[in-house]
């Protein structure tokens, strides 16, 4: 636990060295604890809103006064300030500005790492250029709580807000991707349109009281009082006098505990409203977006290559038959009499050695010698030179190899033969691969770097046009249904805030207190609105959507850009996991979801389980590591085969909760890093202290970092859209284990969707079993779901195929969006490959054929002029 606590300050100077006002900022800034004792943070420069570092002092620290090391290491002391509650805040004190009334401060200004010491405590502070304005911060807020809200709205409401098929077994809260809105039956707003409606007759006719009061009259209708007759005696002779008289009021209990009804409702009603305009606007963008796509890849003929990536992987290839060139053992120049010359092709590899391979002559043939007995040859390679030859496999090359080697029978009866190399001399690989790359560039250099689609390219985009053109529809269809309930919200809202303004005419003050009175019991109108709101509150509460709900998001003040921007990524990846995925949140997830984004950091976790698929999903915030480290997201899934044959949908969490279940999962770590830019180098050293320092994702977890700079990707290796701006770890050896991604708000906020659903599709794609060899083999167990729309694939429209090698691999068509994932195998490794079409592959491609995948375990892929063939089941 640290001993400081850090918060961002505005604070009013009087004169030099005393305050006259200290405003505190809503949320504390994360300290981390190294293992030496030593605590690190992270500010902000340039933080207008809140421009002062505060620290306040643990009781065991309340005698040291802290001390500020400066750039040029200085030590100075800090000025202490008290804030309204009367704690002590310890703030960095410069030089005093007399025209602007402030100290100046190098916190404030200066980008690097400062140092302040208390006692034998040591905090670091690591100052960054977040980039964002008080302007900017009010926008991406406004964002933020529009997006909460309608995470809220939208899909944890479910029937309650926006009308929808049930979901069989479902618990209050808890909404399937069936209940999109659709119809009128809008019942939140419809219960908003309900209610003001009633409000309405209530106003028409309002019911009131007679009160006393006192005021002049003339003598014919006097009614006196002890004031009339004091008045006569002083001067009988005037012709009015105070008495009493009766005036009408609707200021009474009842209008006034209406009058808050109408507040609150006109409250819920303006959020919804925006929130529902918002998302609308957003659907409807992404229709436009999908039909753009669907348009563009129908007209492709064409496509543009990456020049400087083709250039990448030329010189990999290159490097890669240079370094079997590098590998002789022998050091004198005096040629052994004992050495052979030999030039073979290398194939797959023998047994599970891991040095021994098949061998064949240059052309190809297999080396048989049927008068001997020798059905095949197998070669013995030493270590290095064994990892080169797989590294250079998917260039086909032949090797002529100048060697100490020996020849020894094999196998049954002898029938094979082991060439075993005992010391290499020199090696010259040769590729057919390379020299096509090259004339190849050539062309493509000629042409612009445009190239004709390959039959493969042009069926593939032919298919990703289909499925835009069915997630447009989607997409519209949902838009039209938010429309319609968008509507109704704001005309609930714009009516309601009209009759509040009428009550306030009235002088009807507002009172949340009920009032025990019969009128709500016996009188019809003021019932009715009674009942109206109740309904009302009924909804929103089973939403999640209750006062209590909306008074703590919009306490939710402007925080500093990292805080904010780690809750937008909450509420992203909540979004992402229902609307895309398909998965349905746990039973009273509101509650913990305002927590995590309201309160003081804790680890919470949220679980969800697919709406028709025996997977569970469990989003952990700011959970504890083993080793103590807290990163800000994990995310793990986990299969369970009794879900499908269960009813009751609220046991699926309690039995998922145990934490033997997730223990044993292994999880996709991802850590919000909030920066407009990187220095070079910059984001790759942050990646690397989360993995290898502070071990975030220890020995089986994937560790991912999550920002918004664009063209972070210092020398981009995949040719597709992402290749610059995003790191999956598609890297030989990586392995997706590691890397960092674009997730950028604002303008970027589609592309960045997809970026985070390919994130997810692959952690998630690792969870989903083969479907088994042949179609009838097929259990309920072994589905899989589209990774574009989440709909759970079905044997139906799933295709068993045949490499050229004869292995199995599957082709899998949704059966709502129509997109086709490919399910197959590295040749070489045997490592599972996902094709998710050109939006949402995350393997790496060749630069000139992006349907031709790398393999991320050992690098492999397939040459484009051996590339395997189709064959059906």
């Amino acid at each position: 636990m640290p001993l400081v606590e850090l918060r961002y300050l505005d604070v009013r100077w009087m004169a030099s060295g005393t305050a006259k006002s200290v405003t505190v900022a809503p949320r504390s800034i994360p300290i981390e604890i190294e293992l030496d004792g030593t605590m690190r943070a992270e500010t902000e420069i340039f933080h207008d809103l809140y421009p002062v570092l505060g620290m306040r002092l643990d009781d065991s620290l309340a005698e040291h006064t802290p001390v500020f090391v400066t750039a040029g290491d200085d030590n100075v002391s800090m000025q202490p300030v008290t804030d309204t509650e009367g704690h002590t805040w310890w703030v960095e004190a410069g030089p005093w500005h007399e025209r602007s009334k402030r100290h100046l401060c190098e916190l404030h200004r200066t980008i690097g790492k400062f140092e302040i010491q208390v006692g034998d405590q040591r905090l670091i502070l690591n100052n960054v250029a977040a980039g964002l304005g008080r302007v900017e911060l009010e926008d991406f807020l406004r964002d933020f709580q529009n997006d909460l809200y309608w995470l809220l709205l939208g899909f944890g409401a479910g029937k309650a807000v926006l009308g929808g098929r049930p979901v069989p077994g479902g618990s209050k809260g808890e909404i399937g991707h069936d209940q999109r809105p659709h119809g009128a039956d809008f019942l939140l707003a419809d219960a908003l349109e309900r209610f003001s409606e009633a409000v309405e007759r209530v106003l028409h006719r309002p019911s009131h009281d007679l009160h006393e009061v006192h005021g002049l009259q003339v003598l014919a209708k006097l009614r006196p009082n002890q004031m009339s007759f004091r008045q006569y005696v002083r001067n009988p002779s005037v012709n009015r006098l105070q008495g009493r008289q009766a005036e009408v009021t609707v200021d009474i209990a009842e209008n006034r505990y209406i009058r808050h009804m109408v507040q609150v409702a006109a409250k819920l009603s303006e959020k919804l409203a925006l929130a529902t305009t918002r998302q609308v606007q957003a659907l409807e963008e992404r229709a436009a977006s999908e039909i753009e796509r669907c348009k563009e890849y129908r007209a492709t003929q064409y496509r543009m290559v990456e020049s400087s990536v083709f250039d990448r992987q030329l010189a990999e290839a290159q490097e890669t038959l240079e370094r079997i060139r590098g590998l002789s053992e022998w050091t004198s120049e005096q040629f052994p009499a004992d050495a052979r010359h030999i030039e073979i092709s290398i194939g797959k590899q023998f047994g599970e050695g891991g040095n021994t391979f098949f061998c064949n002559k240059p052309d190809g043939k297999p080396t048989k010698d049927p008068s001997r007995g020798i059905k095949y040859w197998v070669i013995k390679l030493p270590d290095a030179f064994a990892s080169a030859v797989t590294a250079a496999r998917p260039l086909r090359p032949t090797y002529e190899i100048d060697a100490i080697m020996s020849v020894q029978a094999i196998g049954p009866e002898d029938q094979g033969r082991l060439l075993e190399l005992h010391q290499v001399i020199a090696v010259e690989p040769r590729s057919e691969a390379i020299g096509r790359k090259l004339r190849k560039r050539a062309r493509l250099a000629a042409s612009d770097w445009l190239a004709p689609l390959s039959r493969e390219e042009r069926l593939e985009l032919q298919q990703e046009a289909r499925t835009a053109e069915l997630r447009a529809n989607t997409y519209s269809e949902r838009a039209a249904a938010g429309n319609s309930a968008a509507s109704v919200l704001d005309r609930s809202w714009k009516r309601l805030s009209r009759q509040n303004r009428d009550w306030g005419r009235m002088g009807v003050r507002s009172d949340p207190q009920m009032p025990f009175g019969m009128r709500f019991s016996q009188t019809p109108v003021y019932s009715s609105c009674l009942a109206a709101f109740r309904k009302v509150s009924e909804l929103a509460d089973r939403a999640g959507f209750g006062e209590d709900t909306l008074d703590a998001v919009d306490r939710i003040g402007i925080l500093h850009a990292s805080a904010l921007y780690e809750h937008w990524c909450l509420i992203k990846i909540l979004l992402v996991l229902i609307e895309e995925f398909r998965f349905v949140p746990q039973a009273g997830w509101q509650e913990l979801l305002i927590r995590g984004v309201t309160g003081n950091r804790e680890t919470i976790s949220i679980e969800l389980a697919h709406e028709s698929f025996d997977l569970c999903a469990k989003l952990d915030i700011q959970p504890v590591l083993p080793n103590g480290r807290t990163p800000d997201f994990r995310l793990r899934f986990k299969r369970d085969a009794w879900f499908s044959r269960s009813l009751d949908r609220t046991s699926i969490f309690s039995r998922a909760s145990a934490p033997s279940d997730w223990d044993g999962q292994s999880a996709l770590v991802m850590d919000a890093k909030f920066r407009n830019s990187w220095k070079v180098g910059e984001l790759g050293d942050v990646l690397l202290t989360l993995v290898e320092a502070k071990r975030y994702g220890g020995d089986r977890d994937r560790v991912f970092v999550l920002q918004p700079a664009g063209r972070t990707v210092e020398a981009p290796n995949s040719p597709l859209d992402w290749g610059k701006d995003c790191d999956y770890g598609q890297t030989a050896n990586v392995d997706h284990m590691r890397g960092h991604v674009r997730f950028a708000p604002g303008a970027q906020a589609g592309r960045s969707t997809n970026n985070l659903k390919r994130l997810i599709a692959l952690h998630l794609q690792a969870y989903f079993p083969a479907p088994g060899s042949t179609p009838t083999e097929l259990a309920d167990t072994d589905y899989s779901i589209c990774v574009r729309c989440g709909t759970k694939h079905i044997a139906e429209k799933t295709q068993w195929l045949k490499t050229k090698s004869g292995y199995t691999y599957w082709a899998m068509r949704c059966p709502s969006c129509e997109m086709v994932s490919t399910r197959t195998h590295c040749y070489n490794c045997r490592s599972t490959l996902f094709k998710n079409g050109y939006q949402l592959t995350y393997h790496q491609t060749l630069a000139d054929q992006i349907t031709n995948v790398f393999c991320p375990s050992c690098g492999a892929f397939f040459e484009e002029e051996h590339s395997h063939q189709d064959q059906a089941v």
